[in-house]
């Protein structure tokens, strides 16, 4: 006779297991359809807030412009005369009199109206890994026409700072030095030369110890620096704007059908939870009505 199945309890005093809690599917959806007014409400709701900021909100409009540092261009020694992250900071002392909303002193650096300064939104300087002279500044504002003009402010106040103007009269200073050791030196060996081509013709000098075509290679050389240095006075300069892009012709922001849509999502999650939390609080007022 063969042996009869017995279901064997995991634990013998609770009895065997059942799986009671089961989530019914069409229980839940019974709940959202006797609940859709509250949903229906809860995202129309978020929808149209959404709708009122991204409508009303003014446009912003952003331009990326690059400015380049000057250089110390003397030989060896093509190093910024200021820094990218000096002229990070200064910049950035910008963004700082934004932040508090300080827009007479910052029209006044920037020589903009105060009601110009008031429509600037961003001032982000950034520097690039890969470049030791460009400086990346973001600008946003709400009036478009004025992105050139600040961008040529931002330009003007760093070539404005003291640091950077002490750096370029020491340039200049090096320069002249340079350029009057080199001119006397070659002042010198010009008279050293036209002395013996005289002496030479009057035939007093035979023997002079040197090759004259050495001396008129000395001469040509130093005559080559001061070309160099005559270029190098014409690269001084402060910073300039090397590219501003074309103006935005659509504003970044508001970004109006991503504020449209993650309103209707997060209105529609919202009025879910409210369908059940709605549904939840009606039972259990019944149930304790019931039981009082």
């Amino acid at each position: 006779m063969p042996e009869e199945k017995r279901e064997v309890p995991v634990c013998p005093a609770a009895g065997p297991f059942y799986a009671e809690d089961e989530i019914d599917l069409y229980e839940l959806l019974l709940v959202l359809w006797r609940r859709k007014k509250v949903i229906f409400l809860t995202f129309l709701v978020f929808l149209m807030f959404a709708a009122i900021y991204a409508f009303l909100s003014p446009p912003v409009y952003r331009q990326t412009v690059l400015i380049k540092l000057p250089l110390n261009n003397m030989p060896l020694n093509n190093m910024p005369l200021l820094s990218t992250e000096e002229a990070k900071e200064i910049v950035h002392s910008l963004g700082n009199l934004l932040e508090e909303r300080n827009y007479v002193k910052l029209a006044g650096v920037l020589e903009i109206k105060e009601d110009e300064a008031r429509q600037i939104v961003k001032i982000s300087p950034q520097t690039l890994r890969r470049s030791n002279n460009l400086l990346k500044v973001v600008i946003e504002t709400h009036t478009r026409s004025l992105l050139p003009k600040i961008a040529q402010g931002i330009v003007d106040f760093i070539n404005e700072n003291p640091y950077l103007k002490e750096k370029i009269r020491i340039w200049e200073q090096t320069l002249d030095q340079k350029e009057r050791t080199i001119s006397v030196r070659l002042a010198s060996l010009e008279n050293l030369k036209n002395y013996i081509l005289s002496e030479i013709q009057k035939g007093n000098l035979r023997l002079l110890g040197f090759n004259p075509l050495d001396l008129e290679g000395y001469i040509l050389n130093l005559k080559q620096q001061l070309e160099v240095i005559k270029a190098q006075r014409k690269l001084i300069s402060g910073a300039e704007l090397v590219v501003s892009g074309a103006l935005p012709r659509k504003p970044v922001k508001p970004k109006r059908a991503l504020i449209l849509a993650v309103a209707g999502v997060s209105g529609l999650f919202l009025g879910v939870f409210l369908a059940f939390f709605v549904e939840w609080w009606e039972k259990a007022r019944e149930e304790h009505r019931k039981s009082s």
